[in-house]
């Protein structure tokens, strides 16, 4: 008998049995015969339940067919060198021995007294059926070591792909993953699915290799033996599903089991606000075919096997101008209070607990914050990322003055903010945590009642001096002309109340334009971002250029007067002062106002346009009378006293004929409503455009 392994099949067991109506028996002895070296007759007959005289009888035709070495004792048969290999048989399997064949594949490894305790059978029924399923080609026996057995499985069943598996098997394949071992009958139970369907599924897809699974065996002292099993692995591509591409309530469940460390599931349930079955049938699904695996221990803690993997898609500001929730306001505030009741922040956002944890979720999903959820309903944040964007983009108007009251003042209180800013509680809120949420320096919050820059911080200049309007034009040429600038001062010169002046000085300070800060009344800058001029002064209205002029042709300019200035253009004081502090603001003077008395230590006031007579169009000089080269007086604006060229837009006065620059004249009737030479009562529309 030669030791090489055999494969045989039913047709060659035929030939020797072909009077034989017990060839299922047959097989099975062939198979029993291959789990034990030495078999007694009387055992194998119990067993096939057969007697002693036929089972002699199969046991010399088995001898003829030379596909065992077997030496015939008086009362038992003993196995000699040599194995038998069934071809696989193509016979279609009942539920309980697709049962049995699972649970040898799951356990590799068991002794025959587990098989008899927990599928409740008798010796001879166990080798019987393994016996049939070593015949069938089903299983091979690789080692025996008394009552233990190693086998494998060899069933042919395809291999299902994760585009075959139907709902049904994604819901109970991903439970079954969701748990660290669980058995059919608590799968059935949990998920109220027929224990039938439970185990179709499951054993369809442990004997087609689609899943690997550990079956656990589970000896009882009182309850009788059970097993349970895990799912160890899927043999099928799971599908890479970016954390953003979930959906909304997967989202929702993906991002708190990540933020929370010992989640349970009625947590969950109270955090979601979703039922127990909507919970479970969304992380089974991920779990069955995402790379979001969930995992339920026997205390119920539901986890994820691995963290999942954050791409930023929005950032805060982006978030903030998309959605109706105020995300920047809810940063400021976990910020300022790194461990926070939920409840807490609901109640101060005005909202409900679910939305402030779906807008953390958001947050978390979008990289923008690091944090974990607590017992209790606590959340503790454990890093913010920062929009990658210049502070300028980053401020609005208000936000701007809030960081130059920051600066100016270091403290300032919720009553101050609300009445400088003119805000109501709701909206002060929301702007002072939407400020802090952008990690401008260092800011905290005491008692929910002052706001404090805890740090000094240096901001870069945010605002140009073009961007500026008229009147705060006016008060940075003010702050930077002023010897002791103050507020009462400023009050006397624009007749306004020191909030609104303030309003204007805390913008000039958070832009960066002015650096400095208040004390009482005195505004203390210690630099002011004034750029020279980008312009001539022919671009500035008529009265500027007038007072540019006086400047100019002023003898000391070390002691100017603004009231003598303001008395030979015959204008009142104060609007002279606002004029000068516009061309102060625009880089045209520097110099020091000290009351009435201006010293002018720098002028950088130039005229740069070219002049050409406005009859033959030749260049002319700025101060000429006459042209040289057509004789002709040379024309000056009526308003501003200029040169007008020839190609310059310019109108004429129907009563005197005097001609002036049509921007000018504009401005001039603005305020007075008649002709500059001749004082006639005149509307734009009755001047002459020549």
């Amino acid at each position: 008998m030669s030791t090489k392994a055999l494969v045989i099949n039913k047709e060659l067991i035929a030939k020797y049995f072909s009077d034989n109506q017990n060839l299922e028996l047959v097989h099975a002895l062939i198979g029993i015969l291959s789990l034990r070296p030495v078999w007694s007759f009387k055992e194998l007959s119990q067993i096939l339940k057969i007697n002693q005289l036929t089972l002699q009888e199969w046991i010399g035709r088995i001898l003829q067919m030379n596909i065992l070495s077997m030496e015939i004792q008086k009362s038992s048969v003993k196995l000699g060198p040599g194995k038998v290999i069934f071809a696989p048989s193509d016979e279609k399997l009942t539920i309980l021995e697709k049962t049995y064949l699972a649970y040898i594949k799951g356990r590799i490894q068991f002794d025959l007294k587990e098989m008899e305790s927990l599928f409740e059978l008798n010796e001879h029924q166990v080798f019987l059926f393994l016996g049939n399923f070593i015949a069938k080609g089903f299983v091979e026996v690789v080692g025996v070591t008394g009552n233990t057995y190693s086998m494998i499985t060899k069933i042919k069943i395809p291999k299902k792909t994760l585009e075959s598996l139907e709902p049904l098997d994604i819901q109970i394949l991903g439970y079954a993953m969701l748990k660290e071992q669980i058995t059919f009958n608590d799968l059935s139970s949990e998920l109220d699915i027929t224990l039938y369907n439970v185990q179709t599924v499951l054993i369809d897809l442990i004997l087609s290799e689609t899943i690997s699974v550990n079956f656990i065996y589970q000896k009882q002292r009182f309850k009788g033996s059970r097993y349970s099993f895990q799912v160890i692995q899927t043999n099928f591509p799971f599908v890479e599903l970016p954390f953003h591409q979930l959906n909304e309530k997967e989202r929702l469940l993906v991002g708190i089991t990540s933020m929370y460390p010992n989640l349970k599931l009625q947590e969950l349930m109270k955090l979601t606000k979703l039922p127990k079955h909507q919970i479970l049938d969304t992380i089974s699904k991920l779990t069955a075919t995402t790379q979001y695996k969930f995992k339920i221990n026997n205390e119920n803690v539901i986890s994820l096997s691995l963290p999942p993997v954050l791409d930023q898609q929005e950032t805060l500001t982006a978030l903030e101008e998309n959605r109706l929730f105020n995300y920047r306001e809810l940063v400021g505030r976990i910020q300022t209070t790194p461990t926070i009741k939920l409840v807490d922040l609901a109640k101060h956002m005005n909202t409900n607990i679910d939305q402030i944890i779906k807008a953390l979720v958001v947050l978390y999903g979008n990289k923008i914050i690091n944090g974990e959820f607590l017992n209790g309903g606590i959340f503790r944040l454990t890093g913010i990322q920062r929009d990658n964007q210049t502070m300028d983009e980053l401020l609005n108007p208000d936000e701007k003055k809030l960081l130059g009251m920051l600066i100016a003042h270091q403290k300032v209180s919720w009553s101050m903010l609300r009445l400088t800013l003119n805000k109501s509680n709701e909206e002060l809120n929301k702007l002072i945590y939407s400020f802090i949420s952008l990690g401008i320096g260092k800011i905290g919050v005491k008692n929910k009642k002052e706001i404090m820059l805890i740090q000094k911080i240096e901001i870069p200049l945010m605002t140009s001096i073009d961007e500026l309007s008229g009147f705060q034009k006016e008060i940075l040429g003010y702050v930077s002309l002023a010897r002791n600038p103050n507020f009462k001062e400023l009050s006397s010169i624009y007749k306004v109340d020191k909030n609104s002046l303030k309003d204007e000085i805390y913008f000039l300070i958070g832009s960066g334009i002015i650096v400095g800060i208040i004390s009482k009344n005195q505004i203390l800058p210690t630099k002011v971002r004034i750029e020279p001029p980008n312009a001539s002064i022919e671009s500035k209205s008529f009265l500027m250029q007038k007072i540019a002029e006086q400047l100019l042709t002023v003898k000391n300019r070390n002691k100017i007067s603004i009231k003598s200035i303001a008395k030979s253009l015959k204008e009142d004081k104060n609007e002279v002062l606002r004029n000068l502090f516009v061309l102060t603001s625009e880089g045209f003077i520097i110099g020091t106002l000290s009351g009435n008395k201006l010293k002018l230590t720098k002028s950088l006031i130039k005229y740069h346009s070219k002049f050409t007579c406005f009859f033959c169009g030749i260049e002319i000089k700025r101060n000429q009378e006459f042209c040289k080269s057509c004789g002709n007086r040379v024309i000056h604006c009526s308003v501003c006293r200029s040169v007008i060229s020839g190609e310059e837009s310019k109108l004429k006065c129907p009563s005197c004929n005097n001609i002036a620059h049509e921007e000018h004249l504009i401005d001039w009737l603005r305020i007075k409503s008649e002709c500059p030479i001749c004082k006639v009562k005149l509307k734009l529309n009755q001047f002459v455009k020549i």
